[in-house]
């Protein structure tokens, strides 16, 4: 694979955090050592546009999980991610998947390391409605956390998900669910969960580590089921994932597999940030080596 000599930057710019000035300053620095052309996408139709003149170029995107997760999907869609020279350079509010890969935070520090960064193959993990997850998926309290965590953001910075964790769980006492992981029953304590989670990255939220052993290169999900569903046990597994102790404790288990199927009651559901549909059903599975990202060696 060549390297980043020649460059499109992909914005969007309905991202929070990746305003006019960023894009300039990150397109600057990537521009001492490449050529580089920057498209800013508000839609679909303006991001399709962008990837039919791409040409073999890396395709820098400029932005947070959300606007990585848009790219891959679409490039997924158009089965164009396989052959596609990725590279991020973070500008979100969270940038979970950048800590991840050990991509510097520093929207500046990243642009000015591009150069020296070598590709290597992720896997993608593939839902049964054919969406994506670049970095985790989680059905039950965790989606109701995000949503709470979104408005706390600005003033608590990285400490906003596990508190809106424990805002979202004294309310909850979890949700009838079954689940197999590689087509085997997977026995769920009390037959009743607070979260499932799918892990390709470590963290959400902005830091918050989630599954310390998520390995988005080695070919497995790696699965958080927690059946804290007691009143003193959803404030204690909140407390401890703050802490990021919680897969010590004996209601919280980490399994691994290709693939996890789940039946439950209607569930609220996020996916890379993104707050989704609740869902009653859904079954997820890796896709070892589906797509390309530079990154730090």
């Amino acid at each position: 694979m060549r390297p980043a000599t020649d460059v499109l930057i992909v914005a969007n710019e309905k991202a929070g955090g990746s305003g006019e000035v960023e894009v300039a300053r990150v397109a600057a620095e990537i521009g001492r050592g490449a050529r580089v052309e920057v498209a800013t996408t508000c839609d679909q139709a303006e991001l399709d546009a962008a990837l039919d003149a791409l040409a073999g170029r890396t395709l820098a995107v400029v932005g947070g999980d959300g606007s990585l997760h848009t790219v891959v999907r679409r490039l997924w869609d158009r089965g164009e991610l396989t052959a596609t020279d990725l590279a991020l350079v973070p500008l979100g509010t969270g940038n979970d998947f950048a800590r991840t890969v050990g991509i510097p935070l520093d929207a500046a520090e990243a642009a000015a390391a591009l150069a020296g960064y070598q590709p290597g193959r992720l896997d993608l993990v593939i839902d049964s409605d054919q969406g994506v997850v670049v970095n985790v998926a989680h059905a039950g309290v965790g989606a109701d956390a995000a949503e709470r965590a979104a408005a706390l953001k600005g003033r608590l910075g990285p400490a906003a998900y596990p508190i809106g964790a424990v805002a979202a769980a004294v309310g909850a006492d979890g949700w009838a669910a079954r689940l197999e992981v590689d087509g085997a029953p997977y026995d769920v304590d009390g037959g009743r969960v607070l979260m499932v989670a799918v892990c390709n990255g470590r963290t959400i939220g902005g830091g918050t580590v989630l599954c310390e052993h998520a390995d988005p290169a080695d070919g497995l999900l790696d699965v958080v089921v927690v059946t804290a569903t007691d009143p003193g046990a959803r404030l204690g597994f909140g407390n401890d994932l703050r802490k990021g102790t919680h897969l010590d404790r004996g209601d919280v288990c980490h399994v691994r597999g290709q693939q996890l199927s789940i039946v439950s009651e209607p569930i609220g559901y996020n996916a890379d940030g993104e707050l989704g549909d609740p869902v009653d059903s859904k079954t997820f599975r890796i896709e070892p080596g589906a797509w390309t990202l530079r990154r730090p060696a």
